[in-house]
């Protein structure tokens, strides 16, 4: 007797192929992507990039970005407080796309302070701190 071949044992080989086949032009494509955007070692064009998508911070200029020891210090114009449109979501939305964005793409770094025209202010808008240096919110993402 001759041992029986399972009849649906070339289509698992294909389907397992064409996984790996399709995470491996993935994983190449994050690689190229990552290196045609030169990284995520800079705040300040993660920051430029998020601000210009984000409707609700138009005007929003970002002044400058410090890195000093584990911590990055955002520095953002006035329109960051004048152009949010008012309530608790749109504050922590706001706050938490900055500061999620440089913790979770940037080594090394723990905490961020944001200033408002050079200015550490108690809350944003009376909703959200933003006296202290904030660390990530993991329960608050965005989508792209």
């Amino acid at each position: 007797m001759t041992p029986r071949r399972d009849p649906n044992f070339g289509r698992f080989a294909v389907t397992i192929i064409t996984i790996g086949m399709i995470i491996i032009i993935l994983g190449l494509a994050f690689i190229w992507f990552l290196f045609q955007s030169g990284g995520v070692n800079a705040p300040s064009s993660l920051l430029k990039g998020l601000l210009a998508r984000r409707g609700s911070l138009s005007g929003t200029r970002l002044n400058a970005v410090h890195v000093t020891g584990n911590m990055v210090i955002v520095n953002l114009s006035k329109e960051f407080l004048t152009n949010l449109a008012g309530g608790m979501s749109s504050e922590m939305l706001a706050v938490y796309s900055i500061v999620n964005s440089l913790l979770y793409n940037i080594e090394n770094i723990e905490a961020v302070q944001i200033l408002i025209e050079g200015e550490r202010l108690p809350t944003l808008r009376g909703n959200v701190e933003i006296g202290t240096p904030l660390i990530a919110n993991p329960s608050i993402t965005i989508a792209s």
